[in-house]
Protein backbone atom coordinates (compact mmCIF):
# COMPACT_ATOMS: atom_id res chain seq x y z
CA UNK A 1 0.00 0.00 0.00
CA UNK A 2 1.47 2.96 -1.28
CA UNK A 3 1.35 6.14 1.53
CA UNK A 4 0.91 10.16 0.48
CA UNK A 5 4.57 11.22 -0.77
CA UNK A 6 3.90 14.71 0.82
CA UNK A 7 2.79 13.24 4.23
CA UNK A 8 5.22 13.96 7.16
CA UNK A 9 7.53 11.24 8.42
CA UNK A 10 11.00 9.22 8.08
CA UNK A 11 8.79 7.15 5.44
CA UNK A 12 7.15 9.53 2.91
CA UNK A 13 6.65 6.93 0.34
CA UNK A 14 7.15 3.30 2.17
CA UNK A 15 5.38 0.55 0.51
CA UNK A 16 4.90 -3.12 1.16
CA UNK A 17 6.35 -4.78 -1.46
CA UNK A 18 8.17 -8.10 -2.20
CA UNK A 19 12.09 -8.51 -2.21
CA UNK A 20 13.96 -7.29 -5.40
CA UNK A 21 15.01 -10.92 -5.76
CA UNK A 22 18.49 -10.07 -7.58
CA UNK A 23 20.89 -12.49 -8.82
CA UNK A 24 22.28 -13.94 -5.81
CA UNK A 25 25.98 -12.43 -4.27
CA UNK A 26 27.56 -13.82 -1.63
CA UNK A 27 26.87 -12.92 1.70
CA UNK A 28 28.86 -11.51 4.61
CA UNK A 29 28.52 -9.40 8.06
CA UNK A 30 27.84 -6.21 8.38
CA UNK A 31 29.97 -3.36 10.08
CA UNK A 32 27.77 -3.40 13.36
CA UNK A 33 28.17 -7.35 13.23
CA UNK A 34 24.47 -7.43 13.89
CA UNK A 35 23.09 -8.60 10.31
CA UNK A 36 23.89 -10.45 6.90
CA UNK A 37 24.31 -8.07 4.27
CA UNK A 38 25.07 -8.68 0.36
CA UNK A 39 28.38 -8.40 -1.61
CA UNK A 40 27.06 -4.58 -2.31
CA UNK A 41 26.35 -3.68 1.29
CA UNK A 42 22.58 -4.20 0.78
CA UNK A 43 20.67 -5.67 3.62
CA UNK A 44 19.60 -9.65 3.71
CA UNK A 45 16.64 -10.53 5.23
CA UNK A 46 16.70 -14.22 6.08
CA UNK A 47 12.84 -15.07 5.97
CA UNK A 48 13.61 -18.77 5.60
CA UNK A 49 11.35 -22.30 5.24
CA UNK A 50 12.37 -25.78 6.72
CA UNK A 51 12.41 -28.30 3.67
CA UNK A 52 14.37 -30.87 5.51
CA UNK A 53 12.87 -34.07 3.67
CA UNK A 54 12.98 -32.08 0.16
CA UNK A 55 14.58 -35.40 -1.81
CA UNK A 56 10.78 -37.28 -0.79
CA UNK A 57 9.04 -34.79 -3.16
CA UNK A 58 9.15 -34.35 -7.47
CA UNK A 59 10.91 -32.36 -8.93
CA UNK A 60 7.58 -30.22 -9.82
CA UNK A 61 6.65 -29.79 -6.32
CA UNK A 62 10.24 -28.42 -5.32
CA UNK A 63 9.57 -25.76 -7.95
CA UNK A 64 6.29 -25.30 -6.51
CA UNK A 65 7.82 -25.03 -3.68
CA UNK A 66 10.41 -22.25 -4.56
CA UNK A 67 7.91 -20.31 -6.97
CA UNK A 68 5.19 -20.37 -4.04
CA UNK A 69 7.80 -19.10 -1.65
CA UNK A 70 9.22 -16.57 -4.13
CA UNK A 71 5.58 -15.00 -4.69
CA UNK A 72 5.03 -14.89 -0.57
CA UNK A 73 8.94 -12.95 0.19
CA UNK A 74 10.83 -16.03 1.57
CA UNK A 75 14.25 -15.26 0.75
CA UNK A 76 16.11 -19.02 2.02
CA UNK A 77 15.13 -22.34 1.93
CA UNK A 78 16.63 -24.57 4.44
CA UNK A 79 17.27 -28.06 3.46
CA UNK A 80 19.87 -31.04 4.53
CA UNK A 81 21.40 -34.18 2.70
CA UNK A 82 19.37 -37.63 3.21
CA UNK A 83 19.59 -39.42 6.44
CA UNK A 84 18.64 -42.48 5.01
CA UNK A 85 15.58 -42.61 7.74
CA UNK A 86 12.28 -43.33 6.81
CA UNK A 87 12.67 -44.32 2.96
CA UNK A 88 14.59 -40.90 2.69
CA UNK A 89 17.59 -41.87 -0.02
CA UNK A 90 20.71 -41.42 2.01
CA UNK A 91 22.67 -39.23 0.19
CA UNK A 92 25.64 -40.98 1.34
CA UNK A 93 26.81 -44.76 1.75
CA UNK A 94 29.79 -46.31 3.66
CA UNK A 95 31.40 -44.30 5.95
CA UNK A 96 30.29 -40.90 4.30
CA UNK A 97 30.69 -41.52 0.44
CA UNK A 98 28.52 -39.28 -1.66
CA UNK A 99 25.92 -40.38 -3.93
CA UNK A 100 26.23 -39.28 -7.30
CA UNK A 101 22.06 -39.26 -8.03
CA UNK A 102 20.99 -37.23 -4.88
CA UNK A 103 23.88 -34.61 -4.73
CA UNK A 104 22.45 -33.94 -8.83
CA UNK A 105 19.17 -33.25 -7.27
CA UNK A 106 20.66 -30.63 -4.66
CA UNK A 107 22.64 -29.15 -7.46
CA UNK A 108 18.96 -28.84 -9.68
CA UNK A 109 17.31 -27.40 -6.28
CA UNK A 110 20.76 -24.67 -5.83
CA UNK A 111 20.04 -23.76 -9.62
CA UNK A 112 16.71 -22.91 -9.38
CA UNK A 113 16.40 -21.22 -6.72
CA UNK A 114 19.29 -18.72 -8.52
CA UNK A 115 17.12 -18.13 -10.90
CA UNK A 116 14.71 -16.87 -8.67
CA UNK A 117 17.18 -15.18 -6.51
CA UNK A 118 17.00 -17.49 -3.62
CA UNK A 119 19.46 -18.85 -1.43
CA UNK A 120 19.72 -22.78 -0.29
CA UNK A 121 20.78 -23.44 3.38
CA UNK A 122 22.64 -26.90 3.03
CA UNK A 123 22.86 -28.90 6.57
CA UNK A 124 25.22 -31.93 5.30
CA UNK A 125 23.60 -34.40 7.54
CA UNK A 126 21.43 -34.83 10.77
CA UNK A 127 23.68 -34.78 14.07
CA UNK A 128 24.37 -38.11 14.19
CA UNK A 129 26.51 -38.13 11.32
CA UNK A 130 28.80 -36.44 13.62
CA UNK A 131 28.36 -39.32 16.47
CA UNK A 132 28.72 -42.33 14.13
CA UNK A 133 31.85 -41.10 11.63
CA UNK A 134 35.09 -40.32 12.66
CA UNK A 135 36.97 -37.25 12.37
CA UNK A 136 38.88 -37.81 9.00
CA UNK A 137 35.21 -39.21 7.42
CA UNK A 138 33.62 -35.89 8.39
CA UNK A 139 36.77 -33.50 7.37
CA UNK A 140 36.45 -35.58 3.49
CA UNK A 141 32.67 -35.17 3.50
CA UNK A 142 32.56 -31.85 4.37
CA UNK A 143 35.19 -31.01 1.82
CA UNK A 144 33.62 -32.80 -0.99
CA UNK A 145 30.63 -31.06 -0.04
CA UNK A 146 32.22 -27.25 -0.02
CA UNK A 147 33.82 -27.84 -3.29
CA UNK A 148 30.95 -28.76 -5.43
CA UNK A 149 28.78 -26.06 -4.14
CA UNK A 150 32.05 -23.44 -4.19
CA UNK A 151 31.21 -21.65 -7.27
CA UNK A 152 27.39 -20.93 -6.25
CA UNK A 153 26.46 -18.18 -4.61
CA UNK A 154 23.74 -18.59 -2.88
CA UNK A 155 24.77 -21.36 -0.77
CA UNK A 156 24.71 -20.72 3.14
CA UNK A 157 26.40 -23.52 5.42
CA UNK A 158 24.40 -24.95 8.07
CA UNK A 159 27.35 -27.47 9.48
CA UNK A 160 25.30 -30.74 10.47
CA UNK A 161 21.77 -30.87 11.81
CA UNK A 162 21.44 -30.30 15.50
CA UNK A 163 25.11 -30.21 16.00
CA UNK A 164 25.39 -26.52 17.72
CA UNK A 165 24.97 -26.64 21.34
CA UNK A 166 24.22 -30.11 21.28
CA UNK A 167 22.80 -31.53 24.67
CA UNK A 168 21.54 -35.00 23.83
CA UNK A 169 22.58 -38.29 26.31
CA UNK A 170 25.36 -38.48 23.46
CA UNK A 171 27.18 -35.34 23.35
CA UNK A 172 28.69 -34.88 20.16
CA UNK A 173 32.97 -34.48 20.20
CA UNK A 174 33.65 -31.25 19.41
CA UNK A 175 36.86 -32.09 17.43
CA UNK A 176 34.66 -34.16 14.94
CA UNK A 177 32.77 -31.04 14.80
CA UNK A 178 35.76 -29.15 14.22
CA UNK A 179 37.02 -31.33 11.51
CA UNK A 180 33.45 -31.22 9.31
CA UNK A 181 33.51 -27.39 9.31
CA UNK A 182 37.52 -27.43 8.42
CA UNK A 183 36.08 -29.74 5.35
CA UNK A 184 33.52 -27.67 4.61
CA UNK A 185 35.97 -24.21 4.76
CA UNK A 186 38.81 -26.34 2.71
CA UNK A 187 36.18 -27.64 0.52
CA UNK A 188 34.51 -23.79 -0.50
CA UNK A 189 37.91 -22.01 0.06
CA UNK A 190 36.12 -19.69 3.04
CA UNK A 191 33.96 -18.21 0.36
CA UNK A 192 30.38 -18.26 2.10
CA UNK A 193 29.14 -17.94 5.30
CA UNK A 194 28.34 -21.29 8.23
CA UNK A 195 26.91 -21.66 11.37
CA UNK A 196 26.17 -24.90 12.84
CA UNK A 197 22.33 -25.34 12.55
CA UNK A 198 21.40 -25.53 17.25
CA UNK A 199 20.06 -28.16 18.50
CA UNK A 200 16.08 -28.65 19.97
CA UNK A 201 15.15 -26.05 22.21
CA UNK A 202 18.58 -24.35 22.38
CA UNK A 203 20.83 -21.73 21.02
CA UNK A 204 24.58 -22.28 19.23
CA UNK A 205 25.80 -19.40 22.31
CA UNK A 206 25.36 -22.19 25.27
CA UNK A 207 28.07 -24.02 23.92
CA UNK A 208 31.78 -23.66 23.02
CA UNK A 209 31.78 -23.25 19.06
CA UNK A 210 31.39 -19.68 18.70
CA UNK A 211 35.19 -19.74 17.02
CA UNK A 212 33.71 -21.99 14.75
CA UNK A 213 30.52 -20.07 12.94
CA UNK A 214 30.30 -16.69 11.02
CA UNK A 215 26.63 -16.20 13.02
CA UNK A 216 24.42 -17.54 16.19
CA UNK A 217 21.15 -19.26 15.98
CA UNK A 218 18.82 -20.78 17.67
CA UNK A 219 16.03 -23.63 17.44
CA UNK A 220 13.32 -22.48 19.29
CA UNK A 221 11.44 -25.33 18.05
CA UNK A 222 8.10 -27.33 18.80
CA UNK A 223 6.94 -25.18 22.29
CA UNK A 224 4.52 -22.22 22.57
CA UNK A 225 5.41 -19.78 25.49
CA UNK A 226 8.06 -19.82 28.24
CA UNK A 227 8.77 -23.76 29.21
CA UNK A 228 11.65 -25.15 28.70
CA UNK A 229 14.05 -23.43 26.65
CA UNK A 230 16.69 -24.02 26.79
CA UNK A 231 16.52 -27.80 27.52
CA UNK A 232 17.83 -28.60 31.43
CA UNK A 233 18.40 -25.38 31.95
CA UNK A 234 17.08 -24.04 35.45
CA UNK A 235 14.99 -21.00 33.78
CA UNK A 236 12.34 -20.59 31.77
CA UNK A 237 12.79 -18.42 28.37
CA UNK A 238 11.30 -16.92 26.15
CA UNK A 239 12.09 -15.82 22.71
CA UNK A 240 13.04 -12.54 23.18
CA UNK A 241 15.15 -13.28 26.04
CA UNK A 242 16.71 -16.04 23.94
CA UNK A 243 17.79 -13.60 21.23
CA UNK A 244 18.98 -10.87 24.10
CA UNK A 245 21.03 -13.25 25.65
CA UNK A 246 22.58 -13.90 22.11
CA UNK A 247 22.73 -10.35 21.48
CA UNK A 248 24.77 -9.54 24.60
CA UNK A 249 27.45 -12.60 24.00
CA UNK A 250 30.78 -11.67 22.84
CA UNK A 251 32.32 -12.01 20.17
CA UNK A 252 28.91 -10.31 18.54
CA UNK A 253 27.84 -12.08 15.73
CA UNK A 254 24.54 -11.62 14.09
CA UNK A 255 21.42 -14.03 15.29
CA UNK A 256 18.51 -15.58 14.14
CA UNK A 257 15.80 -17.99 14.94
CA UNK A 258 16.41 -21.14 12.53
CA UNK A 259 13.60 -23.61 13.49
CA UNK A 260 10.28 -22.06 15.04
CA UNK A 261 7.50 -23.70 15.79
CA UNK A 262 5.75 -25.72 12.79
CA UNK A 263 2.72 -24.82 11.74
CA UNK A 264 0.07 -26.63 12.18
CA UNK A 265 1.70 -29.64 13.76
CA UNK A 266 1.96 -30.90 17.38
CA UNK A 267 5.17 -32.68 17.42
CA UNK A 268 6.19 -30.87 20.83
CA UNK A 269 2.78 -32.73 22.39
CA UNK A 270 0.96 -29.75 22.36
CA UNK A 271 -1.50 -28.10 20.04
CA UNK A 272 -1.29 -27.43 16.47
CA UNK A 273 0.56 -24.03 15.82
CA UNK A 274 -1.71 -21.03 14.45
CA UNK A 275 -0.82 -18.15 12.21
CA UNK A 276 -1.00 -15.88 15.59
CA UNK A 277 1.57 -18.59 16.73
CA UNK A 278 3.74 -18.12 14.00
CA UNK A 279 4.12 -14.63 13.44
CA UNK A 280 4.16 -13.53 16.88
CA UNK A 281 7.32 -15.65 17.39
CA UNK A 282 8.86 -14.04 14.11
CA UNK A 283 7.92 -10.61 15.08
CA UNK A 284 9.38 -11.20 18.56
CA UNK A 285 12.88 -12.24 17.06
CA UNK A 286 13.57 -9.85 14.93
CA UNK A 287 12.48 -6.68 16.73
CA UNK A 288 14.56 -8.50 19.92
CA UNK A 289 17.73 -7.95 17.42
CA UNK A 290 17.53 -11.16 15.05
CA UNK A 291 18.49 -10.89 11.24
CA UNK A 292 16.22 -12.88 10.73
CA UNK A 293 13.31 -15.80 10.81
CA UNK A 294 12.82 -19.41 9.40
CA UNK A 295 9.03 -20.42 9.24
CA UNK A 296 8.10 -24.17 9.24
CA UNK A 297 4.77 -26.23 8.67
CA UNK A 298 3.85 -29.85 8.93
CA UNK A 299 3.69 -30.91 5.00
CA UNK A 300 6.49 -28.76 4.10
CA UNK A 301 9.34 -29.99 6.11
CA UNK A 302 8.46 -33.73 6.39
CA UNK A 303 7.58 -33.84 2.78
CA UNK A 304 4.24 -35.45 3.25
CA UNK A 305 1.13 -36.07 1.39
CA UNK A 306 -0.27 -32.70 2.74
CA UNK A 307 2.26 -30.57 0.73
CA UNK A 308 0.02 -28.93 -1.25
CA UNK A 309 -2.37 -27.94 1.17
CA UNK A 310 0.27 -26.58 3.41
CA UNK A 311 1.96 -24.67 1.15
CA UNK A 312 -0.82 -22.12 1.19
CA UNK A 313 -1.45 -22.07 5.09
CA UNK A 314 -2.27 -19.09 7.01
CA UNK A 315 0.62 -18.14 8.84
CA UNK A 316 3.45 -18.87 5.87
CA UNK A 317 1.50 -16.12 3.88
CA UNK A 318 1.37 -13.89 6.68
CA UNK A 319 5.18 -14.27 7.51
CA UNK A 320 5.47 -13.27 3.84
CA UNK A 321 4.01 -9.88 4.86
CA UNK A 322 6.34 -9.62 7.56
CA UNK A 323 9.44 -10.02 5.13
CA UNK A 324 7.50 -7.30 3.12
CA UNK A 325 7.55 -4.65 5.70
CA UNK A 326 11.18 -5.69 6.50
CA UNK A 327 12.08 -4.94 2.58
CA UNK A 328 10.37 -2.01 2.53
CA UNK A 329 12.64 -0.22 4.97
CA UNK A 330 15.63 -1.13 2.48
CA UNK A 331 18.96 -0.05 4.20
CA UNK A 332 17.41 1.25 7.25
CA UNK A 333 17.16 -2.26 8.28
CA UNK A 334 20.44 -2.77 9.35
CA UNK A 335 20.05 0.26 11.63
CA UNK A 336 17.60 -1.63 13.74
CA UNK A 337 18.60 -2.03 17.11
CA UNK A 338 16.39 -3.54 20.87
CA UNK A 339 14.79 -0.81 22.27
CA UNK A 340 12.52 -2.51 25.23
CA UNK A 341 13.13 0.34 27.96
CA UNK A 342 11.38 2.57 24.82
CA UNK A 343 8.22 1.32 26.75
CA UNK A 344 7.12 3.04 29.87
CA UNK A 345 3.68 1.42 30.32
CA UNK A 346 1.49 -1.05 29.12
CA UNK A 347 4.04 -4.29 29.50
CA UNK A 348 2.50 -7.63 30.35
CA UNK A 349 3.98 -10.57 32.00
CA UNK A 350 1.69 -12.10 29.64
CA UNK A 351 3.52 -14.02 26.83
CA UNK A 352 0.12 -13.49 24.34
CA UNK A 353 0.37 -9.61 25.37
CA UNK A 354 3.57 -9.10 25.42
CA UNK A 355 5.25 -6.06 23.71
CA UNK A 356 9.00 -6.06 21.46
CA UNK A 357 10.23 -3.15 20.79
CA UNK A 358 12.88 -2.08 17.90
CA UNK A 359 14.26 1.33 17.06
CA UNK A 360 16.87 2.56 14.72
CA UNK A 361 20.15 4.12 16.21
CA UNK A 362 20.32 6.83 14.51
CA UNK A 363 16.74 7.73 16.41
CA UNK A 364 15.19 8.11 12.82
CA UNK A 365 12.23 5.90 13.65
CA UNK A 366 11.16 2.94 15.62
CA UNK A 367 8.83 -0.33 14.99
CA UNK A 368 6.49 -1.87 18.21
CA UNK A 369 4.88 -4.86 18.05
CA UNK A 370 1.88 -5.74 20.55
CA UNK A 371 0.91 -9.41 20.69
CA UNK A 372 -2.14 -8.60 22.05
CA UNK A 373 -1.99 -5.45 24.58
CA UNK A 374 -4.25 -2.69 23.49
CA UNK A 375 -3.28 0.04 25.17
CA UNK A 376 0.51 1.20 26.27
CA UNK A 377 3.01 4.36 26.72
CA UNK A 378 6.30 4.78 24.92
CA UNK A 379 8.92 7.14 25.48
CA UNK A 380 9.39 9.35 21.97
CA UNK A 381 11.69 11.67 23.33
CA UNK A 382 14.60 9.34 21.63
CA UNK A 383 13.00 9.95 18.65
CA UNK A 384 15.12 13.12 16.55
CA UNK A 385 12.00 15.19 16.01
CA UNK A 386 9.79 17.30 17.33
CA UNK A 387 6.45 15.48 15.43
CA UNK A 388 6.50 11.72 15.53
CA UNK A 389 4.20 9.93 12.32
CA UNK A 390 2.36 7.59 13.44
CA UNK A 391 0.83 4.69 11.36
CA UNK A 392 -0.32 1.10 12.27
CA UNK A 393 0.51 -2.30 10.03
CA UNK A 394 -1.70 -5.10 10.77
CA UNK A 395 0.84 -8.24 10.02
CA UNK A 396 -2.44 -9.85 9.57
CA UNK A 397 -3.42 -8.18 6.32
CA UNK A 398 -0.72 -6.03 5.53
CA UNK A 399 -2.68 -3.08 5.54
CA UNK A 400 -1.33 0.39 7.20
CA UNK A 401 -3.42 2.71 8.64
CA UNK A 402 -3.67 6.26 7.33
CA UNK A 403 -0.49 8.29 8.42
CA UNK A 404 -1.17 10.50 11.38
CA UNK A 405 1.40 12.74 13.76
CA UNK A 406 1.82 12.87 17.37
CA UNK A 407 4.28 14.97 19.48
CA UNK A 408 7.46 13.64 21.39
CA UNK A 409 7.10 12.86 24.82
CA UNK A 410 8.81 10.92 27.73
CA UNK A 411 5.29 9.20 27.82
CA UNK A 412 3.18 8.75 24.82
CA UNK A 413 0.09 6.51 24.68
CA UNK A 414 -1.27 4.33 21.98
CA UNK A 415 -4.09 2.09 21.26
CA UNK A 416 -4.32 -0.50 18.87
CA UNK A 417 -6.78 0.68 16.12
CA UNK A 418 -8.48 -3.14 16.80
CA UNK A 419 -8.37 -6.38 18.59
CA UNK A 420 -5.11 -8.93 18.27
CA UNK A 421 -1.57 -8.17 17.47
CA UNK A 422 -0.32 -4.88 15.61
CA UNK A 423 3.08 -2.98 14.96
CA UNK A 424 2.90 0.42 15.31
CA UNK A 425 5.06 2.18 12.79
CA UNK A 426 6.60 5.61 14.24
CA UNK A 427 8.79 7.78 12.14
CA UNK A 428 10.00 11.79 11.97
Amino acid sequence: MALNSKSVGIFPELELKLPAYPVPTKLKIDSSKRFLVRADGSPFVWIGDTFWKFSQLTRQQRLQLLDDRQSKGFTVVMIRVGTGTKGEPAGFSGNLEPIESHFQEIDRLVAEAKKRGMYIAIATGWWYIVRDFDADALYEFGKFIGDRYKDNDNIIWLGAGESGSHSRKQKLDPNKLKSLVQGIRDGDTGNKLLTLHADYQRGTSLSDIRNLIDFKNWQTSQWCCPNDLPRKDRRNWTVWEAIAYDYEQSPTKPTFDAEAWYENTNLGGGEPATPYNIRRRAYFTIFAGGFGHSYGASGIWDATSDFSRALQYEGATQIGYLSQLLHALGSDFLKLRPSQSTIVSGQSSNYDRHIQATSANDGSYALVYTAGTSNFGLDLDRLNAESVSVMWFNPRTKALTKKSAVKKGSQVNFTTPGKGDWVLVLGR
